[in-house]
């Protein structure tokens, strides 16, 4: 196949390779602004092998500067987004991996449409491809995405606005997502914001107008002039009334820009106090979390110069040090960003201010309509203006062609938390804690924290849902922490696990038992086989091996203390939507779209292995 630009051939080849036998070919590509809106991008697979295959098609059309740029979905420290580099190379049989192992690495895309920038002899061409999910169709990701928020957005709601100390915040003070790409708008602008505010308070717009000014020196006369001097005769003091030329500032182009800068600054502003707001709460979570981590390497010190010591000991405590690390990490690259976002708007919303006080705008009143605007750096800062409310109302122009996803097994993993949730709410419970109004930020910003606990009630019992939870090693480490639950197991984090008390009349709680669920974005068979035992359904066997370290159960029992294990899986080969593989019991979880309608295939089956593990608490 050849690559094609405005009907010309051009001289080199653009593959995505899973293998040299196995590629997709790119064969048209563009000027940046002549894309268009409905082209056929060509398509790869999440999280497979990918490899690029950038080459001349014959030796002389090589060039040494040309190289190939690929948009990706990771931001590095600086919040910039990050791009792969290739050089054109001469092989055909030469594949430059992108991602070549599962174990390797980041995958550098999410689902969306990524763009692609050809850099060959002086000129740029550019495309892009869409990287589509594995096991189910973009369609169906996108009711997902679409259901997880709505019911994530409900539920939070349900809580935060039914709680008497949360009474004074309104739902639209909730959805505080906007803020995050409004001050990285803000902050790609601010050259430019800079530049107009300075140009306008420089150079502002005036019109001309003729007065009469009282003067001892003669000046041009007009007809005011003459009518003056015949009403007041000639002064004694040898004063005339001269006519000369003024600026007006108060225009309606400069009433406007009023309008814009005062509006603008108050919106900075309260973008700046919710950053402000995140940033503390950030930094209390990233205190708390070195805390636990220097009292995890303290413990490992000292259980280091005893003997005889249980390697698995020894792994736990490794394994929270490095799981509290990589959580202290991303949190400081996130208090990294508020803060150049903080001083990044904070410096914009002076100059506003110093704008409205300090120039000839403190002079002119604030206009309402909006005129027409022919001077440049006039229109250069409404335009900026308009695009930054639009981002607001989450209506703004978007580098990416389309909205770009968390990761789809993260999708996915939310999608079985809050089907697990809603699942419960109907059943009766309600939710009375976990629900607090920093959640959405942190959906949106980032993922659900670690070992967060939902906790829903009834009038006979209460349910406590912990998301990806690690649990302690041991029943004393369980005791010193203040938790009641512990396993020996390497993997202690199960993506949900509930625990159910039933309520009893002195008020005490009486613990029932657990079930363990586990979100498997990837098809049944490459987690379970009749022939021979898989290690992921050997760890899903495995966690069984929970116990409780209170005192009252109802049943008078020291054993495991979870009654079903399930795996909740996405795909849609055929198989039976509940199987049972003792002990195991699969469900295939996702929405099905038929005829413009959803059916939620897998929450029936879900909700039954629910009543039946809640018979005589509901």
């Amino acid at each position: 196949m050849v690559l094609h630009y405005n009907g010309t051939k051009l001289p080199f080849c653009v593959k995505f390779a899973y293998s040299l036998a196995d590629n997709v070919e790119i064969t048209q590509v563009w000027k940046y602004e002549q894309i268009p809106n409905n082209s056929e991008f060509i398509t790869i697979k999440e999280n497979w092998k990918i490899g690029l295959q950038f080459y001349v098609v014959d030796e002389e059309s090589w060039d040494s500067e040309s190289y190939i740029e690929i948009q990706t979905s990771l931001f590095d420290e600086a919040d910039n987004q990050t791009t792969l580099s290739y050089k054109l190379t001469t092989d055909d049989n030469e594949i430059q991996w992108i991602y070549s192992d599962i174990n390797e690495g980041v995958y550098p895309w999410r689902m969306g449409s990524y763009l692609i920038d050809i850099y060959y002899k002086g000129e740029k061409y550019t495309t892009a491809i869409k990287v589509a999910p594995t096991h189910l169709n973009s369609k169906q990701i996108e009711q997902i995405h679409s259901y997880l928020q709505g019911v994530a957005e409900g539920i939070i709601y349900d809580y935060v606005l039914s709680n008497q100390s949360y009474s004074q915040i309104t739902s639209e003070e909730l959805k505080t997502k906007w803020f995050y790409e409004y001050a990285r708008f803000i902050t790609d602008t601010q050259n430019l914001i800079v530049y107009a505010l300075s140009k306008i308070e420089k150079n502002p717009y005036t019109q001309i107008t003729n007065e009469y000014k009282q003067s001892k020196q003669i000046g041009k006369i007009g007809i005011k002039s003459v009518k003056w001097e015949l009403m007041n005769g000639y002064s004694d003091s040898g004063k005339y009334f001269n006519k000369v030329k003024s600026n007006v500032y108060n225009t309606l182009e400069n009433k406007w820009i009023k309008y814009v800068v005062y509006n603008w600054k108050s919106e900075i502003s309260k973008a700046l106090t919710l950053i402000r707001r995140n940033h503390q709460i950030l930094q209390e979570e990233t205190l708390t979390l070195e805390q636990k981590r220097r009292e995890l390497e303290s413990e490992k010190n000292r259980l280091n110069k005893k003997w005889n010591i249980a390697k698995t000991v020894i792994l736990n405590l490794n394994s929270q040090i490095l799981i509290k690390e990589k959580e202290i990490k991303e949190k400081m690259g996130i208090l990294n960003q508020h803060e150049r976002w903080i001083n990044s708007l904070d410096s914009i919303k002076n100059r506003m201010v110093h704008l409205l006080a300090n120039s000839f705008l403190s002079d002119i009143q604030i206009g309402q309509k909006k005129p027409l605007l022919k001077q440049n750096v006039y229109f250069l800062l409404d335009e900026l203006y308009q695009e930054s409310k639009k981002i607001k109302e989450n209506e703004g122009n978007k580098k990416r062609l389309i909205k770009i996803y968390k990761p789809t097994w993260l999708i996915f993993e939310y999608y079985c938390l809050f089907t697990t949730l809603n699942i419960l709410k109907e059943l009766g419970f309600d939710s009375t804690e976990g629900f607090h109004p920093q959640m959405l930020d942190q959906f949106y910003e980032n993922k659900i924290p670690s070992g967060h606990k939902f906790t829903l009630e009834n009038s006979n019992s209460i349910i406590h849902v912990w998301y990806d939870k690690y649990h302690a090693h041991s029943n004393n480490e369980a005791s010193e922490k203040g938790e009641l639950f512990f396993t020996n197991l390497l993997k202690k984090r199960p993506d949900i696990k509930m625990d159910v008390y039933k309520k009893v009349d002195n008020g005490d709680l009486l613990f029932k038992d657990s079930i363990v669920i586990d979100a498997k974005f990837r098809k049944l068979q490459s987690i379970y086989s009749k022939d021979y035992v898989k290690d992921t359904f050997d760890q899903l066997i495995s966690y069984n091996q929970f116990f409780y370290s209170g005192e009252n159960r109802m049943y008078n029992s020291r054993g495991s203390i979870v009654n079903r294990v399930i795996c909740l899986y996405a795909s849609e080969d055929g198989t039976a939507v509940k199987q049972v593989e003792q002990p195991i019991t699969f469900i295939k979880l996702f929405p099905e779209i038929k005829d413009e309608s959803v059916i939620e295939v897998g929450k029936k089956e879900l909700k039954e292995e629910f009543i039946e593990w809640l018979d005589g608490v509901i």
